[in-house]
């Protein structure tokens, strides 16, 4: 297809940067979008966001809170999140979050 993939992982969210500069470059990529869905978003609607826990060196990180936090502050009316497990001996993630917000 002719596609550079070392180039596309520069303009992907959470591919980008190594070390502690990918999970900042991540953070920051990621509010961006939460801003971005509230651009878009006709009044009243809804954004449903599908978040896997994230694990560094171990710690899990807790992006599904900041993004509560955010979207408070970017001006969503509403948001909340409903928290599933995820079952199996192989998954990483041992959570996936549905994080709703409402413009």
């Amino acid at each position: 297809m002719g596609v550079d993939i070392g180039e596309l992982r520069n303009h992907m969210i959470g591919l980008k940067g190594r070390g502690k500069d990918r999970l900042v470059l991540y953070e920051r990529d990621l509010k961006k979008s939460i801003e971005e869905m509230f651009r878009v978003l006709d009044p009243n609607g809804w954004a449903i966001i599908v978040l896997g826990d994230i694990s560094i060196d171990g710690s899990r990180t807790k992006f599904n809170r900041k993004i509560i936090e955010w979207s408070k502050d970017i001006g969503f009316e509403d948001a909340w999140q409903l928290e599933r497990t995820i079952l199996g001996g192989f998954a990483k993630l041992r959570f996936e979050y549905l994080i709703f917000l409402k413009k």
